[in-house]
């Protein structure tokens, strides 16, 4: 089996994570025995992934290969590669194309083997994006996003020719058939994120495999949140009775996290207004880039600038609940899933739920993931879920990642498609 994409194995980004979820998704695939991996080669970083049963090919990316690329209207850097990755998958009776500019290289590699079966796993539409960016633009750079927004679009028709097509979220789903026509074949393969407790590293909340709906009914915290100024005024039980802080994580070079960042800015000087500090709701931001961004200027809030890998497991462990404020940005948020995986119950805006619909639907929602309409709203609601929370909360929140968001999850949905691409095969 061989996996081709346009990030990194060891990459540092969304798009690199999502690679490595992929994999490990297949690595605990029943009848996956060795997987190929093509991916971009990253210089000057440390390696964050590595498997025995993993063989990796590292293809160069720079300025050069990619006008190279773009010369034969390939809107990825791996165009210029496509002899050598046609090559690479010679013994390979499944390749799975992550990202769907990879388009083009599909159709190379029906055309050189095709006998074999093929699945383009989206992590975007990325023709949409590329819009977007070209309307955002000025008139020179604007004309290059355009011509880059038709090869993007003509790669992405080529998906359709897979035998199966996976997408992050149903939205995209949707946003792709409406653009191209709906895919024959298509699953949904959300973020996946690594088990923080696996392999003996610590103690997971208590209640480990426990229904995350107890006999079906909403906890206490899962009430809807009083809609009066009064509960704003309360004393966090948790807070002062010196729990966890609320924790915000991410990348804040990206404009869409500075944005967020501000309003949790507002929702702390809310809810901090007019209380002495012992009675403070601690916040805790944590992430690269907060170096560079003003302090933070609301009371009871902390900035925890690029910490390693170890500080922001600790920060995870130590927190009472996870907010994510995002309003705007493309994709699954990574976090939120990597917050239900400690156990940690989510307070969140709408933007930061897409891809999460299988637990918002759930009747006992509002106990892992809460939502609220605006910063306003997303004060009130923090408020009220510090005054509720319960262990049996951590323990759904905990229940959900393993149920939909973790290795094992991916490889469930993985042995799905596989049977139905053996089954088309049988019947075809």
């Amino acid at each position: 089996m061989t996996v081709i994409s346009l990030n990194g194995l060891q990459e540092l980004s969304g798009g690199g994570l999502y690679l490595r979820s992929l994999v490990s998704g297949l690595l605990q695939t029943e009848g996956v025995a060795q997987v190929q991996v093509i991916s971009k080669k990253i210089h000057g970083a440390g390696r964050v992934f590595g498997h025995e049963r993993v063989t990796e090919v590292e293809l160069e990316k720079n300025t050069t290969v990619d006008i190279l690329a773009r010369a034969r209207l390939q809107p990825t850097f791996l165009g210029h590669h496509a002899r050598r990755i046609v090559r690479a998958c010679a013994a390979s009776d499944l390749v799975v194309l992550h990202n769907s500019r990879g388009g083009l290289i599909l159709a190379q590699l029906r055309k050189a083997w095709p006998g074999r079966k093929f699945i383009v796993c989206s992590d975007n539409v990325e023709y949409d994006l590329q819009r977007q960016k070209a309307g955002a633009q000025s008139l020179p750079r604007s004309l290059v996003a355009r011509l880059e927004a038709f090869q993007i679009r003509r790669a992405e028709a080529c998906c359709l020719a897979a035998d199966h097509m996976t997408f992050i979220t149903a939205q995209d789903r949707a946003l792709f058939a409406q653009l191209y026509g709906g895919p024959a074949h298509a699953e949904i393969l959300p973020i996946t994120v690594p088990d923080p407790y696996a392999d003996g590293r610590g103690a997971p909340p208590p209640g480990k495999g426990m229904p995350w709906a107890v006999n079906g009914a909403p906890s206490e915290g899962s009430r809807e949140p009083p809609h009066d100024k009064a509960v704003l005024q309360q004393g966090s039980a948790v807070s002062q009775a010196g729990g966890g802080p609320v924790l915000f994580t991410g990348h804040f070079g990206f404009a869409p996290n500075q944005h967020a960042l501000q309003v949790l800015l507002q929702v702390a000087s809310t809810l901090n207004q007019g209380r002495v500090e012992r009675d403070m709701i601690r916040f805790v931001v944590a992430g690269a880039g907060l170096d560079r961004l003003p302090p933070p200027g609301a009371p009871g809030v902390v900035y925890h600038a690029a910490p390693d890998i170890g500080q922001m497991d600790a920060l995870f462990r130590s927190a009472a609940l996870y907010v994510a404020p995002v309003v705007w940005g493309s994709g699954m948020k990574t976090k939120v899933a990597e917050a239900l995986s400690y156990g940690l119950p989510v307070v969140a805006l709408p933007h930061a739920c897409v891809g999460y619909e299988p637990v918002l639907a759930h009747p006992a929602a509002r106990s892992v993931l809460a939502v609220a309409q605006d910063a306003p709203g997303l004060a009130n609601l923090l408020a009220t879920r510090l005054d509720t929370l319960c262990a049996q909360d951590r323990q759904r929140a905990r229940q959900v990642f393993l149920d939909h968001y973790s290795m094992a999850a991916q490889s469930a949905r993985f042995l799905h498609i596989f049977r139905t691409i053996l089954l088309l095969g049988q019947n075809g």
